[in-house]
């Protein structure tokens, strides 16, 4: 159980919305590993222009996915799912304790522009292992970098797997060892997700 703040942005108005006992779901798929959602009343409509983790506190403290955002009187709801996974998220959300949302705080977006995407500044070259190379081992390995607000590299994942280990291992240790940029969020260096391609093929 986790507990916590998620700052929502909408125009110059900023919500800092304090949730308590979430559950810290493993971001797998799978009915077994559903995220717990957190559901905030709007006392009017608004327009959600970014949401993210501004604190939280607990032993598994970490990046987290920041999913849709959905409007219970929306008649169209349904319709933005993109899986199944959203699908069973929004059933839930309707069983959770709402939260009212706070009187906002105004923060005027401090600079011309404030959000940027990160960028991979240098891309470490991942050497083709040599008994693969000569076992025909090849493919292309996705690496899903989590970097920190600094640039550094603080965890990665392999989000699409070549089919061999000693490939996946190999992209994972040129994707530690590249350089990157953090992405901004109104202005300030955030933590966020970089995807980062190897190939294994012959040229």
């Amino acid at each position: 159980m986790l507990s916590g703040t998620v700052t929502v942005y909408s125009g110059d108005d900023r919500y800092d919305i304090p949730f308590h006992d979430a559950v810290a779901a493993p971001d797998v798929d799978g009915p077994e590993h559903q995220p717990h959602p957190i559901v905030v009343r709007f006392p009017d409509r608004v327009t959600i222009d970014a949401a993210y983790l501004s604190a939280i506190d607990g032993p598994h403290g970490g990046p987290c996915n920041v999913g849709n955002v959905w409007f219970h009187n929306a008649p169209s709801v349904r319709s933005t799912f993109t899986d199944l996974r959203d699908q069973r998220t929004f059933e839930q959300s309707k069983a959770v304790v709402q939260i009212a949302a706070p009187v906002p705080t105004k923060e005027p977006r401090p600079c011309g522009t404030p959000d940027s995407p990160g960028r991979l500044v240098h891309a470490s070259q991942a050497s083709w292992p040599q008994f693969a190379k000569l076992r025909g081992e090849d493919g292309q390995v996705t690496i899903e970098v989590f970097v920190r607000s600094d640039g550094g590299v603080g965890s990665t994942r392999v989000w699409s797997s070549s089919g061999y280990k000693d490939l996946d291992d190999e992209a994972i240790r040129s994707a530690v060892t590249s350089k990157f940029e953090a992405p901004t969020f109104r202005c300030r260096r955030v933590f966020g997700t970089y995807k980062f391609y190897v190939q294994f093929f012959v040229a």
